[in-house]
């Protein structure tokens, strides 16, 4: 079953539009229908030649709508903020303490930007085939009708820190959202590459090492050039700091697959 998550931003008009501005995508959606309008009240119109004027006019807002997308997000990437981590986990010892940024923190820092160049995101989450992971999907879209989605993929039930099973499940899709937003927008968090975060150089837990294992299988990764890759000799041997960078290694490696 699929779950959705809706998060709508108002896109804001940029400017005052001039008369020599082209054409969006749905003004030339407008243009069409009109068009459609009057020949189906022509009975001389050559109905072939019509489909294949409108087949090649779909495929122009097409690409209008991706040019449209593509521009918007190339205004946005510079204008994104590095996200300050306020939020920290309580690891089972009661005394370790994991920075990281809140979820919260980073829509109010980013959606207001999203907002200002038309795009809304959108969240749906899903079981692989194999059953054992749960791939969660954030989907940008533009208001010029053009679409596209980023994956990230977690173990079903995380039981870092004090939390019970319930919690756990809550908490995969809360942190499967903030890092697929994180991941497609290349944001930046500060204390990223701090060096000194305690925890950072513990060996992951054995439910990362799982998921390791099934992502390599899922990925169909070399597990001997993944760990030349990561710079040690078994799964096991991967430290805390560096298992986000294995995971998006491998989740980068099963979508190309």
């Amino acid at each position: 079953m699929t779950v959705v998550e809706t998060t709508t931003i108002a896109a804001r008009p940029q400017g005052n539009a001039v008369a020599t501005q082209p054409e969006s995508p749905i003004e030339l959606r407008d243009s069409i229908l009109g068009v459609i309008s009057r020949a189906a009240a022509d009975p001389n119109v050559d109905v072939a030649k019509m489909e294949r004027l409108l087949d090649m006019q779909l495929k122009v807002m097409a690409l209008a709508s991706e040019s449209a997308f593509n521009q918007a997000l190339a205004r946005l990437q510079p204008r994104l903020p590095r996200i300050t981590k306020n939020g920290a986990i309580i690891l089972k010892d009661g005394t370790t303490k994991i920075a990281y940024a809140k979820y919260d923190d980073i829509c109010d820092a980013v959606l207001p930007l999203l907002a200002e160049e038309g795009f809304t995101v959108s969240y749906s989450s899903q079981l692989t085939p194999a059953g054992n992971l749960l791939e969660i999907v954030a989907t940008f879209r533009h208001i010029d009708g053009h679409a596209d989605s980023g994956s990230v993929f977690l173990p079903l039930v995380d039981d870092t820190g004090a939390k019970n099973r319930v919690q756990g499940a809550g908490s995969i899709y809360s942190y499967g959202k903030r890092y697929a937003l994180c991941q497609y927008l290349n944001l930046v968090m500060e204390g990223e590459d701090d060096d000194g975060m305690q925890g950072g150089m513990k060996p992951i837990t054995e439910q990362q090492v799982s998921q390791i294992i099934d992502l390599i299988a899922d990925s169909k990764a070399d597990e001997k050039k993944f760990l030349q890759y990561m710079g040690v000799n078994s799964v096991e041997a991967i430290v805390a700091k560096d298992f986000a960078r294995a995971v998006n290694a491998l989740n980068q490696k099963r979508r190309r697959s």
